[in-house]
């Protein structure tokens, strides 16, 4: 014989399915699945609930799916700041790649830290360079005041630039 729930189940079956909606409206999954199993718990007979849950945990699972392969994509566009968020979403979510995810996030943000430190370093360089440039490529004007009325610049070949640039790198 089946048994039909109490008025006490019947209210907490009821904050339950609440409480789980709620979290399906935020995207929590993991805790709106846990409540659906909690009013299972106490109604195992009822088709609605169980039908709700398998809902939600295809949800959960298409969501996943979705952060990977968006993450994947930017992962292959080498836009790793945007893949790493991505991850870092699907190891919040608790997924079923989330090891996979967590282990990109290490690579990637090597990656990052990398290419920043490439960066900075060619902006040092090519800033010192364009500086070194100006100042040896500066006109200089020798005074009028003196009559002399001349006008000089210093210029050098590439070769010598090069030669001075390792010389003042190397430093």
């Amino acid at each position: 014989m089946i048994s039909s729930p109490c008025i006490a189940d019947i209210d907490s079956i009821a904050s339950f399915l609440r409480q789980a909606e709620q979290k399906v409206k935020i995207l929590d999954y993991t805790e709106a699945s846990e409540f659906y199993l909690k009013a299972l718990l106490l109604n195992p007979n009822d088709k609605a609930v169980q039908a709700r849950r398998l809902d939600v945990e295809n949800m959960y699972t298409m969501d996943c799916n979705r952060y990977s392969g968006i993450a994947e994509s930017y992962f292959n566009d080498g836009d790793y700041e945007k893949a790493v968020e991505l991850y870092e979403k699907v190891v919040e979510m608790n997924c079923f790649n989330s090891e996979l995810a967590a282990r990109r996030i290490g690579v990637l943000q090597a990656k990052i830290s990398s290419r920043q430190q490439r960066a900075s370093v060619w902006t040092f360089e090519y800033g010192f360079k364009q500086a070194l440039s100006v100042f040896l490529s500066v006109d200089i004007r020798i005074s009028e005041r003196a009559g002399i009325g001349a006008y000089r610049s210093i210029r050098m070949s590439s070769r010598r630039y090069r030669k001075i640039m390792r010389w003042l790198i190397l430093r």
